[in-house]
């Protein structure tokens, strides 16, 4: 198939049409990614069609690395998510841990004031009930 003049454009308007730099152009058409050739003053000539078929694969790589790195990236971002709650929940763990003791100790306390408590009122009350006994009057009715 023979193309006309106006299918053929320069790496100018490659860039142009295509949103890349005129470098990643020659340098497409260097690789043969692109199908071009240079004219009578060296200069490249591109076609179109080979182009077009080259920007719709640039987008498709585009998108898949675009993905990856998206992926990878949420691998990446999820590893530290999950490292940083493992830190958390052994963090929480200890408090927890040292919550535990800091209870069993006010337990402890607790239950030496009451025995205290409990000691004093049954002394009060020794005392209380001796002091009535000391204390009684016998009623003059009382035989």
């Amino acid at each position: 198939m023979v193309r006309s003049v106006s299918d053929l454009i320069s790496p100018a308007q490659a860039a142009a049409r295509s949103g890349v730099s005129r470098w990643t152009i020659v340098r497409a058409l260097k690789s043969n990614q692109i199908k071009g050739h240079r004219n009578n003053q060296g200069h490249w000539k591109i076609d179109s069609d080979s182009l077009s078929d080259w920007v719709k694969k640039q987008d498709v790589t585009a998108h898949s690395e675009h993905e990856h790195r998206a992926h990878v990236s949420t691998a990446h971002h999820d590893s530290i998510e999950a490292a940083t709650l493992r830190v958390e929940v052994e963090m929480l763990r200890e408090r927890i841990e040292n919550d535990h003791v800091k209870a069993e100790e006010m337990v402890s306390e607790l239950r030496s004031q009451i025995q205290k408590t409990e000691s004093r009122e049954r002394e009060l009350r020794q005392e209380i009930t001796e002091l009535r006994r000391r204390s009684w009057v016998k009623p003059s009715w009382w035989p």
